[in-house]
């Protein structure tokens, strides 16, 4: 997964999936990035922002195709 940022704005670039994944977009915008990669039984969820300039990012990982969708913060 490729993003950067340009100030507090988080820039989308590219997304490459391994093997046996595919990519499946949900959400991308100036604010956040959400991307699942999924496979017949695994799903990783990329989540990205922009914080002071960095970007934040994080990776969660689920076995078989759960609903986890929403705010789970």
């Amino acid at each position: 997964m490729k993003v950067a940022c340009d100030g507090d704005r988080i820039v989308f670039k590219s997304a490459a999936p391994q093997a046996g994944f595919q990519f499946v977009q949900r959400e991308i915008g100036e604010e956040q990035v959400n991307i699942d990669f999924e496979s017949e039984d695994h799903t990783s969820t990329f989540q990205a922002s922009c914080e002071n300039g960095q970007v934040k990012e994080s990776i969660n990982e689920y076995d078989g195709h759960e609903n986890h969708g929403g705010d789970d913060d």
